[in-house]
Formats: structure tokens, sequence, C-alpha cells
């Protein structure tokens, strides 16, 4: 089971070691010396192919290296590029990928199993039942997600479950071993993982119900609120005391310095993430080196667009994944990006498409559907069926009253909970279906009879129509991802779609997006020539969009590479090894 999610990274830390941070424009702080089998891909850097997709591959680095024998997300580069520049900072312990994966997991085995025998569980005397306890000789990993911030809340799910298989699979294996190492000597797999979870009381509404099941003793000690939340990192960071700390995409959203609108709430938030993050960046300072960060982001930036430190960083206490191939921008390396990107993440579970929507589908009368969302941060506003984004709201009835539109039904998607689920979700003789939040998108999106799909140019919903093989129509938020305005452009390249990229045609919202407190998600008004502006880019879909899925063929191969799961695995293993190896060399003085 992998459905959803991801994680962010955090506030910046002393360093000992010269990670790699947004504050360098290139790799300043680590000196490569002259060697061969290392390119740092700048020199090579190929215009734009509009046959190809995004920019065409610079040729990996590197010996012979596990790996599949094709790479049609192109990420393969970005792991060889990452641990290369790791295993050149010094006293890093890190190891390039030629040292073989098998290799790593043997010699993290053989150190957590040394560790284990020294192991002295800290009992917490508030908790006689010791809910907290850990097994010796684990490797011990920590997830926190912070729901109430209203981000990417989906897509940190995807990586619950890539933590929880792979705290299954080596779990079973080991036990497995112990009875057949006899016959297999010397056989390693990955390590046995503990695996804890932190998180506010929202996040259990958007857990699935294995999790729930497996993980209720964490769930009940949620946090309330961001005090409670904060207490239930520090007892975890003492008592469980992780190697590893994944860090959900939604917790950053805590503290945004972008917030350019209200400067008191940016003093009251940064304050808040610091007080939050503090235990984790105590613990996991390389003067300590108590543990690792993998931050997780659900979106890709360029070079140019990663310039917050606390957004993304690279180096042996701290790394930034994100869940997207890189056959887009393949150029952009994780020495220069701060990123590496793993592959696309499946699309969050979320909930099953719920029957009365199949049904309202299935329906003879139902010709050509065009689905209508706007992403981003969910919308309170939007809770009534009358409150639809305005821009949607509006281009929906002129298309009702057109008489050349009759064949089309509509899909209006509110993004928030449904706050009354007993309501009828149908309107307007029929023609109009309103869905909300936690309904898996790209299942639905799937469906012959929906032709178009609008959205926000955000990269998941850009992908999941690729996959899908329907025509897009989009334009970007006002305040929100950067990279929209490139996915917006990418559309109109490749003839994927149309994109409104031009920035008066964006969506704009009456209040800050990063003003979670106060944030309703009302829009400001879209203007009377880009209502035009959209009703020219429907018309012009119209004639394209049964011709655009044969387009769409030679891109989607590239999404469906299934590493984002396997490449994050081997990320915590590599980290884990280098910071235990670490840990036995004596301190300096």
């Amino acid at each position: 089971m992998r459905s959803s999610l991801i994680l962010s990274s955090l506030a910046a830390i002393p360093q000992i070691f010269p990670s790699v941070h947004a504050a360098d424009t290139l790799v300043k702080a680590i000196e490569i010396p002259d060697d061969p089998t290392v390119e740092t891909y700048t020199a090579n850097l190929h215009e734009r192919d509009e046959d190809n997709v995004g920019h065409v591959f610079v040729p990996v680095y590197g010996g012979p290296l596990e790996r599949r024998d094709t790479d049609p997300g192109k990420v393969q580069a970005q792991m060889d590029n990452a641990f290369g520049v790791l295993s050149k900072i010094k006293d890093s312990e890190i190891y390039p990928r030629t040292k073989k994966q098998k290799d790593v997991i043997k010699e993290l085995n053989a150190l957590l199993t040394k560790e284990g025998k020294d192991d002295k569980f800290i009992k917490d005397p508030k908790d006689p039942k010791n809910t907290d306890e850990r097994t010796a000789g684990n490797l011990r990993i920590l997830f926190v997600e912070f729901a109430g911030t209203k981000g990417d809340i989906g897509k940190s799910m995807f990586y619950v479950d890539v933590l929880e298989d792979l705290r299954l699979q080596a779990n079973l294996w080991s036990r497995l071993m112990k009875k057949l190492k006899t016959i297999f000597p010397g056989t390693s797999k990955a390590p046995q993982v503990d695996l804890r979870l932190v998180m506010d009381c929202e996040y259990e509404d958007y857990l699935p119900a294995s999790i729930k099941k497996d993980y209720k003793l964490d769930i009940a000690a949620c946090g309330k609120d961001l005090a409670g939340f904060k207490a239930a990192i520090k007892k975890q960071m003492t008592v469980f005391d992780p190697h590893i700390v994944v860090l959900g995409h939604a917790v950053a959203k805590i503290y945004n310095s972008n917030n350019k609108h209200n400067p008191e709430w940016i003093k009251k938030q940064d304050q808040s993430f610091k007080e939050i993050t503090e235990p984790i960046d105590e613990k996991c300072d390389p003067k300590k080196d108590g543990c690792v960060k993998v931050a997780i982001k659900s979106y890709f930036k360029q070079v140019q667009s990663a310039q917050m430190k606390e957004d993304y960083q690279l180096g042996p206490n701290d790394v930034t994944i994100v869940g997207q191939t890189a056959d887009w921008f393949p150029e952009a390396m994780p020495d220069k990006s701060l990123q590496i990107r793993v592959g696309r993440a499946d699309t969050p579970g979320m909930g099953e498409v719920p029957a009365d929507l199949k049904k309202w589908l299935g329906d003879a009368k139902r010709k050509k559907v065009m689905y209508l969302g706007h992403g981003g941060l969910m919308r309170p506003v939007e809770k009534d069926i009358e409150k639809a984004t305005p821009l949607i709201k509006e281009f929906v009835e002129e298309r009702l009253k057109d008489e050349n539109d009759n064949d089309w039904s509509f899909i209006i998607f509110h993004n928030v909970k449904n706050p009354d689920p007993t309501k009828d979700l149908v309107t307007d003789e029929g023609r109009v279906y309103h869905l909300y939040y936690g309904t898996n998108l790209f299942t639905l999106w799937g469906d012959k009879k929906i032709k178009i799909v609008m959205h926000h140019c955000g990269k998941g919903s850009f992908d999941d129509a690729i996959l899908a093989g329907k025509a897009q129509l989009c334009m970007p938020q006002a305040g929100f991802g950067a990279d929209m305005e490139d996915w917006a452009n990418e559309l109109n390249v490749h003839k994927l779609g149309v994109g409104l990229a031009d920035k008066d045609q964006w969506v704009d919202f009456v209040q800050p997006m990063t003003d979670v407190e106060q944030y309703q998600g009302e829009q400001k008004p879209y203007s009377t020539e880009n209502q035009k502006k959209l009703l020219e880019a429907f018309r012009e879909l119209e004639k394209e969009m049964d011709t655009i899925p044969q387009t769409t063929v030679k891109h989607a191969n590239a999404l469906k590479a299934d590493t984002a799961a396997d490449l994050t695995e081997e990320i915590i293993q590599r980290f884990s090894l280098g910071l235990m190896k670490r840990r036995e060399k004596p301190k300096k003085p």
C-alpha cells in the first residue's frame, strides 16, 4: 500500500559540515577535488527541444551502479550527483553511489546491531505503560506533520506509506532470516525499523484506516494545537531518540517569510516555527550529530527560485527530497538546486470516487464533462455549494446558458471538506456536480467522459492530467508557487493544453495565503477580459481535446517511473549509515 506523501526542510542550523544552501549561488562551501568521474552538469546545457520532454538529459557520471535498465524519469542522475557531492564533504562519511546499496545496508545493519547492544531505553516516568518503547538495534524514524497549516497534506501521506512499507518489509524479512540464516549466510536486507508519528489532531482525518489502527497510540497523543504539537515533538525526540526525522510538507507552512502583508503575523509565526522545530534542530545540529532531517517537498523549484535557506538544504544532516521526476529541467542538479528529485510520488490515496458521482457520470445524458478546480490551500469560504471559486462559478453559469454547450456537463471542485455529507451535490437540472476535498482526482480524471481538466497549474495536477490523457486548462495562483508559471508555459510549449501564464491572468485572493489563521480563500474579482480569455482557451481545447491524448503518451512514460519509494528508502539508509559512521569516530575537541 503506497498512497500518498512527504516532507519539507526547516530552519538553518549551525554547521560544522559545509552544507550546501541557498545562500550559495554555486557550491562554494564544498571543494571538490579534480576527479574525472564527477561532473557538475553546468557545461553542457542544451536548448529546449520541443519534440522532447523538458530539456535534453545530460548523461550521468560514476562507475557501475545498481539501477534499473531504463530511467524514464531521469532521476538516477539526481541521486548520483547528490551523493557524489555529499561524499566529497570532509568527514561526512557518506558514500557515493558507486558503493552498492547492498553493501550500504550490510554496513548499516552491523552498526545498528552494535549500537543496540549498548542501548539503554529511557523510561518516561509519566508514561508507566511504556507506550514509547523502542527496539534496541532498530533504525528509528520519526515522521512529523501538521495538517492545521492547510498545506499539501495529501502529498505527505505517500511517504507515510513508504515508511510503513519499509518497516513492515524489513521486519518481516528479519524474522525470516533468523530462521534461514544458516542457509543464506551473509545475506543483508534492509534494517529493522521503528516508526513513530507526531502530528496535530487534524491530520488523523486524512490517514488511511490501516495507519490509524497500527499507530493508534501515536494518534491518541496528537497535538490539539501548536503547543500540543510542540510538546509531542519534544517528547519523542527525547524518549524515542530517532536517527531520522522526516518532516511533512505542511510543517514548513507554519512559517513563511514571504508574507509581506502582515509583519506581526510573520513575527508570530517565526517564533512558533522556531519553538516547534527547536528540539529537532538541536538534536540534528552537526555539532551533536544526533539525527538527520529529511525534508520532503511536493514541488521542484528551479535553481534561481530556491532562495530560502529554510526551504531547501543539502548536507550530511539535512536533505530535501522532492516527489517529482527530473525529465523537466534535468540540468538542475542537487549540487545547485539543493533538492533531490526521486520520481513521481503516487497520487494521494484520499477517498474513492463517490458512488453518486460514478452514477452521475454513467448517466447517458452525460456526453462531455469538464472538471473545474483550483487547488492550493483549503478554502473554507467554498463550503456552501453556491460559494464555489467565483471564476469557476461564473464560467459554468455562462456555459449553462449557451445553447452551443448543451452537450457539456461540469464537475465543480470545492477545495474544502464537505461540512454536510447528506446534502444533494447535483445542481442545475443535473448538469453540475459539486465535488469536495478528499477524492482521488487522478482516478476520477481517468473517466472517459471527462474531456478537459482545469486546475491551478500545480505540478501534481499537471502530471496527473498527462497520465489520465486529458486536455488541460490552467491559470496560476498569485502568491502561491512560483513554479506554476513554469507549468502553464509548458502546457503551451508541448501542446498539452492551454496555460494562461500572463500574470494579469492569475487567480488572486483577498487574504495572503500565508495567513493561515485568518485565511478563508475568498477570491478577488476575475476581470471580464480574463473571463473572455478563459472562454477562448476552452473553445480552443474543444477543437483539440480528442487529439491531445495522443500527445500525452510520450510524456506519460517518464511519469510512470516507479522510483519515488525505492529512492526515498535508499536516501534514508545512506544518510543513516553516514550518521552511524560519524558517531563511531572519536569526537574532535
